[in-house]
């Protein structure tokens, strides 16, 4: 009954909607998108495939891309375990979306020289993306972490760069850019995304605005 009811919420959905979590390893969804009960290894390794089989799950986020730049066999390698109108929602790797080196807990103890270079990101993120997901590539999503007390009130700066950074990458892939400082959601950021080809990451976080109010800010693009 359950699998009907997903079924038929499914098929009510528009297509171009895409339905998915942030990871595919969850124990709990045993019975659910799961056979047998089995532990988060093992999950992590095999579970993709029947996460994707599941009617509404038509797409899955890749956190860990965050933390480390995954290379394209990996990508290859998941891509090839679901159906082919699957999409990956892959996060670039802080490693150009931080403004900082960070220690234990996130301290930030450097300026980061990697930050929004394009050149550097085309070789560690868009260029795997693209070659390992190929068709099955939904959004790359460049989320920037906070920025200290000063860059925050910089906020036409901080447009420009995104802007410019945006600019330079190669074109084809579907960017997203998410932010977690509030006063950086500006009409010149909006202006920076539209014309730089992104769109906006909306996020549900306590750093930042209801979502309505993040909706009418890209309202006019």
């Amino acid at each position: 009954e359950v699998q009907h009811l997903a079924t038929a919420l499914t098929n009510a959905l528009d297509n171009g909607l895409y339905l998915g979590t942030s990871s595919w390893s969850f124990p709990g969804w045993s019975g659910l998108i799961y056979g047998a009960p089995t532990g988060k290894a093992n999950l992590s390794q095999q579970g993709l495939p029947a996460y994707s089989q599941h009617p509404l799950l038509r797409s899955v986020g890749i956190d860990s891309g965050f933390y480390a730049p995954l290379d394209a066999t990996r990508l290859k390698h998941w891509a090839e375990q679901v159906p082919a109108q699957f999409r990956f929602v892959v996060k670039a790797p802080a490693l150009i979306t931080d403004r900082y080196r960070r220690a234990a807990r996130g301290r930030p103890v450097e300026l980061n020289p990697g930050f929004l270079d394009p050149d550097l990101a085309t070789e560690v993120a868009v260029r795997p993306y693209q070659q390992g997901l190929g068709a099955k590539a939904g959004i790359l999503l460049w989320q920037i972490p906070p920025l200290s007390g000063t860059e925050r009130k910089e906020t036409r700066r901080f447009a420009e760069a995104i802007y410019r950074f945006l600019s330079r990458l190669p074109k084809g892939p579907t960017y997203a850019v998410e932010l977690r400082d509030a006063n950086l959601l500006t009409p010149d950021l909006a202006a920076a995304l539209h014309h730089g080809g992104a769109v906006p990451g909306l996020a549900l976080h306590p750093r930042l605005p209801p979502l309505p109010e993040q909706l009418a800010l890209f309202a006019d693009y």
